[in-house]
């Protein structure tokens, strides 16, 4: 049957209800909402998909009118149904403008079942492919791929998001920006509050100051369930968040190339009061202050339990670890390295400098390779400080080194199954560890008991 479209000012049918949103099917139905202030705290729904190409597309909110009678809609507020249709062929070229989006902001707003689809933004500062604010507003399934260029701030979904949800969200974009101070992350620039799970983000994510596979800085947020495939470069960079402070990520994984100017890590670039359980990471991470496999610099109360890496992490200048380049304040339960690690700085199996931690239960079965004639390279720790071991151990031989700034050496005949007796001594087997019986998971070294959910890129 035809679908029937209503005519101009009425989208293509609909009242704006939840029980009865506008519908959108044309590219002139997106065009009304974008000039439409008095409706942006209405339900629309997609009813098929629509391509923008051609088309002049003015972002959702940026030129508010604060003399409008509707006036104070300066967001919107309602709901976007995408019905598991596309917006396709979006070109927002403002290149000398600030505040590019579809939207320009978004408060207790919901996006779901939505794609986004061969989206090209190009802004002079603040931009990303649905909206420059997200606020106490919630997307869910929605798929974005889309190309930012911009000098300032840039985000693969926004800019700043406060206090919201992303559930089932797939990201890939590729942003560069080219500022001094810019941040960029493949879901956000900056995230606060936030809660997200079941997402993954590809792409490649350039900025100076911060960035970050899901986000350039995170404060305050949890990530669950979840896989970063990007490639990050920046100061402080990593394959989910260049800057953490009371970050928890649980159960999710990052398949990551990170480069950091200064730090780099293969879950976040710098961290502090932040906690990462059963994690896991795979890639190339160098920083050239600090590297490590999960955190590059870890600055206090940090916590890893039941978490590995087998990441290749290299500093030119400073530490480098097979989990973390620099371990303060911080503690490791049940975790384990098999990374390459090389720098001229400290070099260790598991952090290349340790400052008053705690590890338990941990080993590192990685090669090292130290560069600097002033430093050492450990089978566990390059160097520490007020830090405590227990139970952990390293291979001198796959390491190539009998020393660690503690721990214990064992030859790779005992750190393998059937283990020596004096080997793993008091680790919990079927309940955080599993032996690797046959040498398939990591060459006879054992695992993580815990199952961990890995997307497929």
């Amino acid at each position: 049957m035809p679908l029937s479209i209503a005519t101009a000012g009425t989208y293509s049918g609909g009242s704006g209800t939840a029980d009865n949103p506008y519908l959108l099917s044309r590219a002139a139905d997106w065009l009304e909402l974008s000039e439409t202030q008095s409706d942006w705290g209405s339900d629309f729904r997609l009813t098929r998909s629509i391509d923008f190409s051609g088309v002049t597309v003015k972002p959702v909110g940026r030129d508010f009118d604060p003399a409008n009678p509707d006036y104070p809609h300066i967001y919107f507020s309602g709901s976007l149904d995408g019905g598991g249709y596309r917006l396709k062929n979006i070109v927002l070229n403002y290149p000398d403008e600030n505040d590019v989006a579809l939207f320009f902001s978004m408060q207790r707003a919901s996006v779901n079942n939505l794609i986004i689809e061969n989206m090209e933004i190009k802004a002079k500062r603040q931009a990303a492919s649905l909206a420059v604010y997200f606020d106490e507003s919630a997307a869910k399934d929605v798929k974005i791929i889309s190309r930012i260029s911009a000098e300032g701030d840039a985000g693969g979904l926004a800019v700043d998001c406060l206090n919201s949800k992303f559930m089932r969200c797939w990201i890939g974009t590729d942003i560069q920006c080219t500022d001094d101070n810019s941040r960029a992350g493949g879901i956000a620039a900056l995230a606060q509050g936030e809660e997200i799970s079941f997402s993954e983000s590809i792409g490649t994510i350039v900025a100076k100051e911060r960035a970050g596979g899901f986000f350039a800085t995170a404060l305050d947020l949890a990530i669950r369930n979840s896989t970063s495939f990007a490639t990050t470069q920046s100061a402080i960079a990593g394959g989910f968040v260049g800057y953490a402070d009371k970050l928890t990520v649980t159960k999710s994984s990052a398949l990551i190339d990170v480069r950091g100017y200064n730090y780099g890590g293969g879950l976040a670039g710098y961290a502090q009061n932040s906690n990462f359980f059963n994690t896991f990471t795979r890639g190339s991470v160098s920083g050239n202050n600090a590297a490590g496999g999960l955190v590059g610099f870890c600055d206090h109360n940090v916590s890893f339990k039941e978490s590995f890496s087998s990441v290749a992490a290299s500093s030119v200048l400073g530490d480098s670890g097979g989990l973390a380049g620099v371990l303060r304040n911080s503690t490791l339960t049940n975790c384990y390295a098999r990374g390459q690690i090389t720098g001229v700085g400290f070099v260790g199996g598991i952090a290349g400098s340790a400052g008053q931690s705690t590890l338990s239960n941990c080993y590192a079965a990685g090669g090292l390779t130290l560069f600097g004639a002033n430093r050492n390279a450990g089978g566990l720790l390059g160097y520490a400080d007020n830090t405590s071991l227990d139970f952990c151990y390293w291979d001198t031989e796959v390491s190539g080194t009998a020393y660690s700034a503690g721990g214990d050496g064992r030859t790779t005949n005992a750190m393998t199954y059937p283990h020596a007796v004096n080997t793993y001594t008091k680790w919990r087997f079927g309940i955080f560890w599993t032996a690797d019986t046959d040498s398939t998971v990591n060459d006879g070294t054992p695992g993580c008991a815990i199952p961990l959910l890995l997307h497929s890129k």
